[in-house]
Order: C-alpha cells, then sequence, then structure tokens
C-alpha cells in the first residue's frame, strides 16, 4: 500500500527546500547548484511512479494540495531562478523536473481517478464486448 503520509512528508520538505532556495536568490552567491534539489525532486516522481497503482482518490485527496504546492513553489522559484541567472544547464534541469512533476499529476488524475470519460468508454466496451457474446451463440 502506498504510505500517503510518507509522500505527504517528502512533497512538503521539497516545497520548504524550493522556497528556502528562492530566498537564497537575494544573498551573493547564496546558492550554488541546484542537482540536490533536483536530484530529490527526480527521486520523488521516480518513487511516486513505483506506486502509482495503488494511489486512488483517498490517497490522491491527501497529496493532491502539497502536490499541487511544490508544483507551484518550484515554478515560481524556476522563474526567479532565470530572473537572477538567466538560462543555464542547472535551470534547464529545473525545468525538466517541473515538467516531470506536472506530468506525474496529470497521469495521477487521467489514469488513476474515477472520471466521467473513463465510465462512458467501459460501458462502451462492456455494450461492444455484450453484442459480440451475443452474436456467437
Amino acid at each position: 500500500m502506498c504510505d500517503v503520509i510518507e509522500m505527504t512528508t517528502r512533497i512538503t520538505k521539497l516545497s520548504q527546500s524550493g522556497f528556502n532556495n528562492r530566498l537564497k536568490l537575494f544573498i551573493p552567491k547564496g546558492i550554488g547548484s541546484l542537482r540536490t534539489f533536483n536530484r530529490r525532486i527526480e527521486s520523488l516522481v521516480d518513487d511516486t511512479y513505483d506506486v502509482i497503482n495503488e494511489i486512488g482518490e483517498a490517497e490522491y485527496a491527501v497529496i493532491q494540495e502539497p502536490l499541487d504546492l511544490l508544483i507551484s513553489v518550484v515554478s515560481d522559484f524556476l522563474l526567479a531562478y532565470k530572473k537572477r541567472y538567466n538560462v543555464n544547464q542547472d535551470a534547464e534541469d529545473l525545468e525538466g523536473m517541473l515538467s516531470y512533476l506536472q506530468e506525474l499529476r496529470n497521469d495521477i488524475q487521467r489514469f488513476r481517478l474515477p472520471s466521467s470519460q473513463n465510465k462512458a468508454w467501459t460501458q462502451k466496451l462492456e455494450s461492444i464486448s455484450n453484442l459480440m457474446r451475443s452474436h456467437r451463440v
């Protein structure tokens, strides 16, 4: 089973780290490399994909707000970082991690949560299946 409390804690710590890194932008030489931050984001996303099939409505209800906050913090941090340091490899890597986080959120919403479209497709497939069975008899 997916440990949503641990996942929420990791997401929250990453948000705090991102916000702290953004504050460090205003201190001369306050921020070095973003490699550690990027690796932590990548690790979180990879670990979440490892358990994505265990994420349902109840689990997503717990991690949705912290995940949205993390995406917002990383997005704001990226904009501030680019403004301060222009575009460099660290900024490009962070942009990739932001996309990775957004893709994770979208995958959970599309493939793990029920939607009216999924229900409609399921009903259509069931009716086709029933028609095929009735024609075999």
